[in-house]
Order: structure tokens, then C-alpha cells, then sequence
């Protein structure tokens, strides 16, 4: 199931200096259940969809898995951080925010689904791990009229990890 946006297949638009990809290790990280001060996600990571482990409507719906290298640069003020990221669909930007324990956006895009595509809200979440990686998954709630050999409306859960590139 790719979307008519493969949003993290997308071409990297500029890249910053490799080496300096950072979940900081050094900066306490959110716990998982509350939360935390930022840490800044910076520089290029490869980010990895699971595709293997993909389910629609909790049941196995694999495909073939791929990676790309994602480019962020966390900026904060009044109004909480946000890393903006190489990612872009339909000309928009993917601009995660600061949950409190994770970098999270949301997306509202077509999802093609085999010869049909309908209406999603594609929400992509990355928890900063204490090793500076990232794990999280991508959420697509998919509208009528579906998806799935009977065009149903549903769930895309896919996997999600990011290593420093």
C-alpha cells in the first residue's frame, strides 16, 4: 500500500553535515509515559518503514520495506519545538512537534491503496531513544472508500526507525 505520496521515499531536499545527526544521548530523554523536556533532533538520519510488519485493520498487510535519509533541524521559542524535516507531500513540509515524549505530524493526504486512492490522516510519531536513535511508527486512517480487496475504510500501522546517517 504506497500512497501517491511515498512520504518517506521522498528525495532529501538539502542535506546538513553528515556526522551530526542527534537525538542527544546526553540530554535526558522523555519517558515513554510522560513528559519531557525536547531533545532536539538534528541532522540526517535514514529512516526505515517497516513494510514487513505492516498491518491493515490489525491484521498482516506486508510489503517491501525501504529506507531514506531524512534531514532535521529542531528549532524552539514560546510556543514549544519543532524539527523541520527534509520530508515533503503535495508541496508541504513535515514539520514534527515536541509531544512532551516524542516528535510527532500529521499529515492529510490521498493514500493509494492498489487502483484506488482515498482520503487519510497520516500521522508519523518518533521517540528519541537514549542510544540517538528514533523508533515510532506511521498511522494512516484511511477514508471511504478504502482500502484492502474489499475498499474498506481503515487503519495503516507501519513501523518506524531512524539511525543517524
Amino acid at each position: 500500500m504506497l500512497g501517491k505520496v511515498v512520504a518517506l521515499g521522498v528525495a532529501v531536499a538539502a542535506a546538513l553535515t553528515p556526522g551530526v545527526a542527534s537525538a542527544d544521548p546526553s540530554t535526558n530523554g522523555p519517558s515513554r509515559t510522560g513528559a519531557g523536556d525536547p531533545v532536539p533532533l538534528n541532522g540526517s538520519y535514514v529512516v526505515t518503514r517497516a513494510l514487513d510488519r505492516q498491518t491493515f485493520n490489525g491484521s498482516p498487510a506486508p510489503a517491501t520495506p525501504f529506507a531514506a535519509e531524512v534531514d532535521f533541524t529542531t528549532t524552539c521559542d514560546g510556543g514549544g519545538c519543532v524539527a523541520h524535516s527534509s520530508l515533503v507531500a503535495n508541496g508541504m513540509p513535515f514539520d514534527f512537534r515536541w509531544t512532551g515524549a516524542a516528535w510527532q505530524t500529521v499529515q492529510h493526504f490521498d493514500w493509494t491503496c492498489g487502483d484506488k486512492s482515498a482520503p487519510a490522516t497520516v500521522t508519523y510519531t518518533l521517540v528519541p531513544e537514549s542510544s540517538g536513535t528514533l523508533t515510532g511508527n506511521q498511522i494512516a486512517a484511511v477514508r471511504s472508500p478504502g482500502c484492502g480487496s474489499a475498499h474498506v475504510p481503515g487503519t495503516v500501522v507501519s513501523p518506524l526507525t531512524g539511525v543517524p546517517a
